[in-house]
């Protein structure tokens, strides 16, 4: 019987690797950026762009926060006249264009 048991022995029992193959484990930490710093930038990085989505999902103009004021486009419009002159309607129409989309 115990023919039987030595010859189905593999079944039951793992094989032990060789030393050579034996995966090294390192408490150092790994040559280059340190891993706070990598979690920071990516931490940065993934919310500048998350905000830059959701700023052009919902319509915010996170580059003029002063749109949102009542009299912006009150005063955005005495600047392109002041600029261009009372004179020059394709002026001020450009002007308008270029400083404050949101009033057009």
């Amino acid at each position: 019987m115990s023919r039987w048991f030595d010859r189905l022995r593999f079944l039951w029992e793992e094989e032990i690797p060789p030393p050579e193959e034996v995966p090294r484990v390192d408490r150092e930490e790994p040559a280059g950026v340190p891993t706070p710093l990598r979690g920071a930038t990516r931490f940065a990085v993934i919310g500048v762009v998350a905000v830059s989505l959701m700023a052009q999902v919902i319509g915010v103009h996170l580059v003029a926060p002063v749109a949102a004021a009542a009299s912006y486009c009150s005063t955005c419009a005495k600047q392109c006249a002041s600029q261009c002159g009372p004179k020059n309607p394709p002026c001020i129409t450009n002007c308008k264009k270029m400083l404050c989309p949101g009033c057009l």
